[in-house]
């Protein structure tokens, strides 16, 4: 299996986690600027994090 093949199995692995442990870990009561935590995590940090680790391996000429 190629590099690439293998970080993006990785990355898209990771980014499913993390999009599906917000509901897991956060309930509807718990709110940031009126939106439910799990909101904040699935939806708003999963694809930030997925760029940010994108653009470090491409910086490191990993990819």
């Amino acid at each position: 299996m190629s590099q690439l093949a293998k970080v993006t199995l990785i990355l898209t692995l990771g980014y499913f986690i993390m999009w599906g442990a917000g509901p897991i870990l956060f309930n509807d009561q718990q709110t940031f600027y009126y939106l439910p935590l799990w909101f904040w995590f699935s939806i708003i940090a999963a694809p930030i994090s997925l760029v940010v680790v994108l653009f470090i391996l491409f910086k490191k000429k990993v990819l």
